[in-house]
């Protein structure tokens, strides 16, 4: 006997510490074949620390910290077309979910890779390095953040002058000047960890 829907969403919910309710919106994706939540554990090999990022990924990317099936599905809603496992391959989820745990990208660029890839399906067959060098996106590796942090300071030097004088909350314009000048693949809790540092 396969493993019943209620027994299998109680497994996953438990196992990785996530919302049954997700778990369910997996399910429905193929109520007979169960290929949503087969799609789910290839994601996740095993590893219960990918279990929440990886359910938003495939249900939402909508915090800039990581959600998938939730993207995906309301990117493809958006568009009027059908998920399937090959909508994008589980490996490349996979690839993209640890780039962003490893901060190699931002969250923010995950939307921008989901959207190429769902717009591009002869693009899903590409590992995420060639996808990044076909979107211009630099790998957060590559990234001198010391030099883009201290580029912004002297570009905003009255921002500055406020953070020195006790008025933090300043340090967000500083991090968007960072952000847009590393298109998006500069750490922003890094980068405001290094321009505090630099204004003391």
């Amino acid at each position: 006997m396969p493993e019943l829907p209620w027994d299998t969403a109680e497994r996953v919910s438990r196992e990785y510490s996530v919302p049954k309710r997700d778990v369910e919106t997996l399910l429905g994706l193929d109520e007979y074949g169960a290929s949503g939540i087969t799609y789910f554990e290839e994601i996740t090999q095993g590893e219960t620390n990918l279990g929440r990022k990886t359910l938003n990924w495939c249900v939402s990317v909508g915090r800039a910290d990581v959600r998938i099936v939730h993207e995906m599905l309301g990117q493809l809603y958006r568009n009027d077309q059908s998920w399937s496992p090959r909508t994008v391959p589980s490996q490349l989820v996979r690839e993209i979910i640890v780039a962003i745990e490893n901060r190699k990208i931002t969250g923010t660029n995950s939307k921008a890779i989901l959207k190429f890839l769902l717009e591009n399906p002869s693009s899903r067959s590409l590992h995420l390095d060639d996808i990044l060098e076909e979107l211009g996106i630099a790998s957060a590796d590559s990234i001198d953040l010391v030099t883009l942090c201290r580029s912004s300071i002297q570009a905003m030097p009255e921002v500055a002058r406020h953070i020195r004088a006790g008025q933090t909350k300043a340090v967000g314009r500083l991090i968007g000047d960072v952000m847009k000048r590393s298109g998006g693949a500069a750490d922003a809790k890094v980068a405001k960890d290094i321009i505090l540092d630099l204004l003391r």
